[in-house]
């Protein structure tokens, strides 16, 4: 009878607590996932052609859109949670519905150019998978073919499945941090390189340095988050576990990120060898990792760029369902939110369309990754004004030296992209 009376016990203790374990997850899950995705196909190809074309000297522009990022994603579980309003529904709301459009079309652009990279990327990986098993089948094949999969499995699943199997997966992307200690980088180099703009502002440069910034904090990932938070329903008394998510994507990411740099400037960037297909990123894994590096380097390639198409398209999505005041959500019936999916099917369509022009994966990689640093200033002053506000957020309203700290990357965001636009201007004319 005591025994009987100490195993109900026992279940009654295991299963609230397994109940908490799941919420926090569900809680933190948001921030983890836009962490995922800050890594994606786009990101990786733009770091690595990055770090083998300018070595070490591009870490600056990664360490500062790394702390712009803890800033600006806080900002945004904070908008979510104290608003219950996503990015451009705050847009509408507050500058009218010219301002909001604006922002709705300029997400969609960013958007639609990252889809392109996010279909060559999985494409690209897939292939390079493929060869690496003595089964050569080119991109150009394949991306009809996984555009159409993931299309329809989403469509038909939703992005949960997406999110917990290829979240797991895309960690072999850490491979890259055990070789970044293999390779014996100069500590020096990579100081200098991190705390001081060692490289002359050449335009090229100046490109791949918007890249690195922009493949950092590119704007899907925070409109994505804050309405991923509104779409779950976290509640004011969750904040801090929301905020915890948000911090510990950005450090895994922010680990990934800085290893795929030193690692093609340590190993790559010598010997000039430049990153034009996945496969040469993968290159620089291969003295290290032998045979394997191919398989580990591919899979990963391939599931991170999984998990970015899902957020893309989510996020313009959301945004679509926002602006225009309709049913939104991978978790809703394709009849209860037709505008949603068709915002989504569109991003597939745009995307693979693009590819047919000639544009190759790392061509699509870097060039929406630049776009989307040229919009961040725009989303940075949507987010810094919403949160700065105590009319809306009460007390999860920005303090004073977050206050302090969004004028000044607001600001740094502005000059970097003038200097790149007018650079740019000057080398045409």
């Amino acid at each position: 009878m005591k025994t009987a009376k100490r195993g109900k016990k026992a279940k009654r203790g295991i299963f609230p607590r397994a109940k908490r374990v799941r919420h926090l997850l569900w809680l933190v899950a948001p921030g983890l996932i836009v962490g995922s995705a800050g890594n994606d196909a786009a990101s990786i190809g733009s770091l690595a052609s990055a770090g083998a074309l300018y070595g070490h000297s591009v870490l600056w522009a990664l360490l500062l859109a790394l702390v712009f990022s803890v800033f600006i994603q806080d900002m945004c579980v904070r908008i979510a949670v104290g608003t219950g309003k996503g990015l451009i529904e705050h847009a509408r709301e507050r500058f009218g519905i010219r301002v909001g459009f604006t922002y709705l079309l300029g997400l969609l652009t960013v958007n639609f150019a990252t889809i392109v990279a996010q279909i060559a990327g999985m494409a690209a990986g897939l292939e390079l998978l493929l060869g690496s098993l003595g089964l050569y089948t080119p991109y150009v094949v394949l991306s009809p073919i996984l555009a159409f999969s993931v299309w329809a499995f989403l469509l038909k699943k939703g992005y949960s499945p997406v999110e917990r199997i290829f979240s797991v997966v895309s960690l072999t992307l850490l491979a890259y941090v055990a070789v970044a200690f293999m390779a014996k980088p100069s500590p020096e180099a990579v100081a200098a390189g991190t705390f001081w703009i060692v490289h002359k502002p050449t335009p090229d440069y100046l490109l791949f340095s918007a890249a690195v910034i922009g493949a950092t904090i590119s704007p899907y990932m925070q409109f994505y988050l804050t309405s991923a938070l509104v779409d779950k329903g976290v509640k004011l008394k969750d904040l801090k576990l929301g905020r915890t998510g948000s911090v510990l994507g950005i450090t895994v990411s922010g680990i990934e990120a800085f290893a795929i740099v030193v690692v093609t400037a340590t190993v790559l960037h010598p010997l000039g060898i430049t990153v034009d297909t996945p496969r040469d990123a993968a290159l620089a894994l291969f003295p290290y990792l032998g045979a394997a590096t191919f398989i580990l380097f591919s899979i990963g390639f391939f599931a991170s760029s999984v998990i970015g198409t899902g957020v893309v398209v989510s996020s313009s999505g959301y945004a679509f369902g926002e602006f225009f005041g309709v049913e939104r959500g991978l978790n809703k019936k394709v009849a209860e939110a037709f505008h949603f999916y068709l915002t989504f099917t569109a991003c597939f369509i745009i995307g693979y369309a693009v590819l047919l022009l000639g544009v190759t994966p790392i061509q699509a990689m870097v060039y929406s990754m630049v776009i989307s640093f040229i919009f961040s200033p725009l989303v940075m002053l949507l987010i810094l004004t919403t949160a700065n506000s105590r009319e809306l957020l009460r007390d999860a309203a920005n303090k004073m030296h977050f206050r302090a700290a969004g004028w000044l990357i607001f600001g740094v965001l502005l000059v970097l992209d003038a200097f790149l636009i007018s650079t740019f201007l000057a080398g045409l004319f």
